[in-house]
């Protein structure tokens, strides 16, 4: 049985769109919208607990003027992410999810490209998403 992501009920507005589509990567739970990834829920330990922004570097600068909270990530730092330990973390994390519907282009980025397939990255295994009951 698989476990249920601590952050899904992150995901609950997107499940209308009909481009959503969920997956799984490396332990955590992708949002896809529009053929783009673009959210990253780790809920696992530090620095794997949060919410990843997938993103070009390019975009940081703007998206931090924006989301001042959200930080490189300590591991993946070409994506910006914010701690579920931040104290602003429901909020932070809530006003990218409707930046993201509202359909930023300064977040998401197309998987599979030239560039991460020279890295060796694979595509996502999608799944459904899985969400707490209550959130």
């Amino acid at each position: 049985m698989r476990r249920t992501n601590a952050h899904g009920w992150l995901l609950e507005p997107m499940l209308e769109e009909p481009t959503y589509v969920a997956g799984r990567m490396f332990g955590c739970a992708v949002a896809y919208l529009h053929g783009r990834m673009v959210l990253v829920l780790a809920d696992s330990d530090a620095p794997w607990n949060g919410v990843l922004v997938p993103t070009e570097f390019a975009h940081h600068a703007a998206l931090q003027i924006r989301f001042p909270d959200l930080m490189k990530h300590p591991v993946l730092g070409k994506w910006l992410y914010i701690s579920a330990d931040h104290d602003n973390f429901e909020n932070v994390a809530q006003k990218v999810v409707r930046a993201i519907l509202a359909g930023d282009s300064l977040i998401g980025i197309l998987p599979g490209s030239k560039k991460n397939k020279k890295k060796g990255a694979k595509g996502a295994r999608i799944v459904r998403p899985a969400f707490h009951e209550g959130n």
